[in-house]
């Protein structure tokens, strides 16, 4: 039988229960650790798969964790993609410098690109910022920068996700 986390109660557990929240959400089936933890906070866990929300902590853990793999060539800016790959959250945006897209990525045109960066009205580009694209809350993932001219930075990729997938509170 299949378990899933319910990422509705993880991500109502009370600030002081961080610790916990961490725990349950990256627990790893294979390690044992995750069957402990269902027998003691069931609540936490379900039989059919939730389309709740992502904490955005357990995201950037994650992203952190595969950055530091030795075959991530990547820094953890770059992981948040497959970060968010990993929890099912759909990429629903797409910019790449080079162009090299692949098929279903819905591609970012230059001008809108333009109107995200004027978005964050002068602050880095980097994952973890929310911002508007066609009408929907995004949140930038997969971002990876080149330096400009004047000292600040190009993005030579960047990928979007429904902001709704992920609770950004958490």
């Amino acid at each position: 039988m299949a378990v899933y986390k319910n990422w509705a109660a993880i991500c109502h557990l009370e600030p002081k229960n961080i610790p916990l929240m961490q725990a349950l959400a990256l627990a790893d089936p294979s390690d044992g650790l995750e069957a402990r933890l269902i027998n003691a906070f069931p609540e936490f866990f379900c039989e059919e798969p939730v389309r709740d929300p992502v904490p955005l902590s357990v995201i950037k853990r994650a992203a952190a964790e595969l950055s530091a793999l030795p075959s991530c060539p990547r820094d953890e800016n770059a992981c948040w993609q497959a970060a968010c790959s990993e929890f099912d959250i759909p990429i629903v945006g797409a910019w790449r410098a080079d162009g090299d897209y692949i098929l279903e990525d819905p591609v970012i045109t230059a001008e809108e690109l333009q109107d995200i960066l004027k978005q964050l009205g002068g602050k880095p580009c980097r994952a973890g910022c929310v911002v508007e694209w066609r009408g929907r809350r995004c949140l930038m993932v997969g971002v990876s920068t080149r330096p400009g001219l004047d000292g600040d930075a190009t993005p030579k990729a960047l990928y979007l996700v429904p902001a709704e997938c992920v609770s950004i509170d958490c």
